[in-house]
């Protein structure tokens, strides 16, 4: 007798995006777009896609920023302004703001104005919930992208930002995540 759901792979690409994260902070940029390639077909199209789908493209998006695969960060912008659009505030398995996402893809387009505009919608959003944990990488990821922008009062704004993720991080034993963030602000 078959069972319900039985071959629905649901979650097929949680897996394989935490893998694409782990090598993305390892620094192997070369296995974070071999994971790309491999299972590019569990990206959601049109708004529609399962849940592990919806978890890899948020894995993925925040690993190939990380590596510097700059262009393919910045082809999920659509992506996850749809997803805003439509009312979704987190992706559930990844545990990460949509908006925190669409901020890096459209950092990574450098589209600076669209880019603030998500990460300010995080911060707030980070806030209201609370979410905790996305409270400094919201920071991290603001502050990256206004070193890297550099308009006037820029910088002073990602060194605050960045004294408040350190914080934050300290807060809920997150020494790798410090030192992530002292990155940043050794940039600025």
């Amino acid at each position: 007798r078959r069972r319900p759901f039985e071959g629905v792979l649901v979650w097929r690409g949680l897996e394989q995006g935490i893998a694409m994260i782990v090598e993305a902070y390892a620094g192997d940029a070369d296995a974070v777009a071999l994971l790309l390639e491999e299972h590019r077909d569990l990206i959601p199209s049109g708004g529609v896609g399962t849940q592990g789908g919806w978890s890899f493209a948020a894995c993925a998006t925040e690993a190939l920023a990380t590596v510097g695969r700059r262009d393919e960060a910045a082809a999920f912008l659509d992506l996850w302004e749809q997803a805003a659009d439509a009312g979704q505030v987190v992706e559930i398995n990844f545990l990460v703001l949509v908006a925190r996402l669409a901020g890096i893809a459209a950092a990574s387009d450098r589209r600076w104005d669209v880019a603030v505009e998500h990460f300010e919608t995080a911060l707030r959003q980070a806030h209201e919930i609370p979410f905790i944990i996305e409270q400094p990488e919201v920071r991290r990821w603001y502050a990256d992208m206004l070193i890297e922008r550099r308009a006037p009062g820029d910088i002073e704004k990602a060194r605050q930002l960045i004294a408040e993720a350190i914080e934050m991080y300290r807060t809920i034993g997150m020494p790798r995540h410090i030192e992530l963030a002292e990155r940043v602000l050794a940039r600025a």
